[in-house]
């Protein structure tokens, strides 16, 4: 799980992960989740995370990328930061 995700994040993600047509999720005080709603909220943090380290790991090339260094160098840098935004599995 992301180290930036809220208590409020983690609860919408449960919310999201749960079957829409059965009594909710969080009813009278208690959480009431199946096994395959539990393995979807985990699937659905995971996403989140890799996303999230995939985007700072984007940024960190942009960051490095300045006009006073070599192009190829550059050019690499700009490429490795659009493939990793480009990459859409987040597994």
């Amino acid at each position: 799980m992301s180290a930036t995700m809220k208590r409020e994040d983690v609860i919408q993600l449960a919310r999201d992960a749960c079957d829409k047509t059965k009594v909710d999720a969080f009813y009278n005080g208690y959480w009431t989740i199946t096994q395959d709603e539990l393995e979807r909220v985990i699937h659905l943090a995971t996403q989140k995370a890799v996303a999230e380290e995939r985007e700072a790991c984007a940024l960190v090339c942009d960051e490095r990328s300045d006009a006073s260094m070599n192009v190829d160098l550059q050019c690499a840098l700009d490429l490795a930061a659009d493939a990793i935004r480009a990459r859409k599995d987040n597994t």
